[in-house]
């Protein structure tokens, strides 16, 4: 777990993690009120914030790589926000 994690952050450092990857998930939003939050915490606990950021246009790289992330979990977000 601990390796993977280190893995995780090294790829990162690279810039190289596809917006598509499972370990994507484990990235920090890193902006907004939302900032402490994983990807997947977001997706999972902020879904009308996740549907929102995706209809933005002017966006920082990292609102970019988020959104991108995003588009490959659309359907789940979307689902998530039905059972709220």
């Amino acid at each position: 777990m601990a390796l993977d994690s280190l893995l995780v952050f090294f790829w990162w450092l690279q810039g190289r993690i596809p917006a598509s990857s499972v370990h994507a998930g484990l990235l920090r939003v890193g902006f907004g009120r939302h900032a402490g939050l994983t990807y997947q915490q977001a997706r999972s606990q902020e879904p009308a914030f996740c549907r929102w950021h995706l209809e933005q246009a002017a966006r920082t790289p990292a609102e970019e790589k988020f959104a991108q992330w995003l588009s490959g979990q659309r359907i789940i977000c979307r689902m998530s926000s039905s059972s709220s």
